[in-house]
């Protein structure tokens, strides 16, 4: 049986996980500088390939 010293923060962690889960879908991307440049290339790679 847990002890109550581990329950709290379980409980604590899972509604977190909860709450950011819910909206994730709405959530603004953050892409630095270096991923930006790397999706342009992949994303010409990718539509211009036959």
């Amino acid at each position: 049986m847990p002890s109550i010293v581990w329950l709290a923060p379980a409980f604590v962690l899972a509604a977190a996980a909860a709450l950011s889960m819910y909206r994730l879908g709405d959530a603004p991307l953050c892409i630095g500088g270096d991923e930006a440049r790397f999706a342009t290339h992949a994303f010409a790679i990718s539509s211009s390939a036959a």
